[in-house]
């Protein structure tokens, strides 16, 4: 009974843009008999939003224009738009997908207002609903919920809101509403309270449904583009979607591969089971250190980095922005071709890419123009240039972060580079040579270590510990309640030449570059080695 407003009404707080909670809010109104809906999204989105819901798997976002512009630092006005994406990981729009097909009816009882106020927060990671209920987890993030400022828009918004259900109280026996977590405990006391309320504002504008540029597509969905397009996938085999948050990571990490392998046409590659389990095992690692429990893309990219190389990154970077359904072949809203100009300085260039895409009214057709291409609450219109945006289902709070990635060379600079190749004029780089130099004295040192160890001698505890306890002899004998230690003695000689295995049965055809590079002076080594040939892969001039 901790959500009943009313024996009459049932409210299910969520997070935004989260797929656990679009689970959650599918499940709930599958599982029970509801005869209404009630959602937190204005009357006036009510045509637009349904009409994207029926364009789904496609990606659409029904937005608003704001009477009122704001001023930039160079004294020129901005556009302003709020916008409600059609996402199907959005929880509200997951439930008004299922009322649709169901036959439920909706109601839209948010509050009208010329000049929408975003609201964001710092939440904990939705996948602990996979082992608690939603009850208690709503519950432990009661105490952070922020109460709404004294005739604040938010508080408003909620009285509004509360009046509206009373309304529907009148006309309905079984209600589901749906909210943001940071409104639904305002609007359960205005409920009981029965708290005055403010009218809604006057509206003389309808929103506009758009198609958005699959690139940009990560700016306004929940989840990321390919973990969306797998749970797409999944209800379209009629499969189950429980454990995508978890398992869309490994497949993305999979697909990525697969794309990596193709792109660079590798034969053999470096990424095997054992290099992945290492990098799921240090994706878990950088998610408990920022105190999540399911990665987020800039983790990702920066474990693909340490583990597979900046190229492996970049690829991993490209398939996570992929929606396959955000195509042309798949139904868009009906518009007339606009011209439109190439997206330039304001969103980074890993995520950018050309696309041809639908900007329309809400209709169902065939015509083809140009997307809006979505940036952190900014945005760029075909017909309208670069515009704020203000989205009605924001989630947590979004941010920068920087990750420096170095993409490998275009195939035109490197058959640049082999064609001015000086086979005579080869030298060492010094950089390279103080990490190669490193690296080989560390396994030297190595080595006498192990060769020491081999002379170690076991001894019971008396009055020093010597090189360390010997847990083996120690366990081996527990029954006598000695302790033993071990005593290494000091390796003798020297490690002459060191050499590396990397390919137990190497092909001769396969490496067939065989060189020696002769110490330059007394901090160098005399390296011989065998390699692919070198103008197969070149990273840069002479290199």
């Amino acid at each position: 009974m901790f959500f009943f407003l009313s024996n009459k009404i049932e409210i299910l707080p969520i997070i935004h843009g989260s797929g656990d909670f679009a689970r959650v809010a599918r499940q709930k109104i599958l599982s029970s008999n509801f005869d209404c809906l009630a959602v937190s999204i204005p009357p006036s989105f009510k045509n637009s939003v349904e009409s994207g819901i029926r364009l789904l798997p496609s990606i659409t976002i029904a937005a608003l224009e704001e009477e009122t512009a704001v001023q930039q630092a160079h004294h020129e006005e901005m556009d302003v738009f709020s916008f409600v994406p059609i996402d199907p990981c959005q929880g509200i729009i997951a439930a008004l997908r299922v009322a649709i097909e169901e036959g439920i009816s909706r109601a839209y009882i948010d509050r009208e207002v010329s000049s929408f106020e975003t609201q964001r927060g710092y939440f904990p990671d939705p996948y602990a609903l996979k082992n608690i209920p939603l009850e208690k987890f709503a519950l432990a993030l009661l105490p952070a919920v922020p109460i709404p400022q004294k005739e604040s828009q938010q508080e408003k918004r909620v009285r509004w809101m509360a009046y509206q259900l009373h309304q529907l109280e009148l006309q309905y026996d079984n209600i589901l509403f749906i909210c943001s977590i940071l409104d639904w405990p305002f609007v359960r006391d205005s409920y009981n309270r029965r708290l005055p309320y403010s009218e809604s504002e006057n509206i003389y504008q309808s929103p506009q449904l758009h198609n958005v540029e699959e690139k940009t597509l990560f700016f306004i969905l929940g989840e990321l583009p390919y973990i969306t397009y797998l749970y797409e996938k999944k209800r379209e085999e009629l499969l189950s979607d429980s454990n995508i948050s978890i398992d869309g990571i490994k497949e993305l990490l999979i697909e990525s591969r697969n794309r990596f392998i193709k792109q660079y046409e590798l034969n053999q590659h470096y990424l095997t089971p054992n290099v992945l389990q290492s990098y799921m095992k240090y994706v878990r690692n950088l998610s408990l250190f920022e105190s999540r429990m399911t990665p987020d893309l800039y983790t990702l990219s920066t474990a693909a980095k340490q583990i597979g190389g900046d190229s492996f990154a970049i690829t991993l970077l490209e398939t996570a922005k992929l929606y396959p359904y955000q195509s042309n072949n798949h139904p868009s809203p009906q518009s007339s071709p606009m011209k439109g100009e190439d997206a330039i300085g304001s969103i980074p260039s890993p995520f950018m890419g050309e696309g041809q895409s639908i900007t329309s009214s809400p209709l169902r057709g065939e015509g083809q123009g140009e997307g809006v291409i979505m940036g952190i609450d900014m945005a760029e219109f075909p017909d309208r240039g670069v515009v704020k945006m203000k989205n009605r289902l924001s989630g947590s709070e979004i941010t920068w972060r920087h990750l420096s990635l170095k993409p490998k060379p275009e195939i035109k600079k490197q058959k640049l580079w082999k064609f001015m190749w000086d086979p005579y004029g080869q030298c060492s780089w010094p950089p390279e040579d103080k990490k190669i130099e490193s690296f080989n004295s560390h396994i030297r040192e190595q080595t006498k270590a192990l060769l020491g160890e081999d002379l170690a001698r076991t001894e019971k505890f008396t009055t020093s510990i010597k090189d360390g306890i010997d847990i083996r002899d120690t366990l081996r004998h527990w029954y006598t309640g000695n302790i033993y230690v071990k005593e290494i003695p000091p390796s003798r000689g020297s490690v002459d030449a060191v050499v590396f295995i990397f390919e137990g049965n190497p092909d001769p055809m396969k490496y067939s570059w065989r060189q020696t590079w002769y110490a330059e002076h007394g901090e160098e080594s005399t390296l011989c080695f065998y390699a692919t040939p070198y103008t197969e892969d070149m990273v840069g001039p002479g290199v």
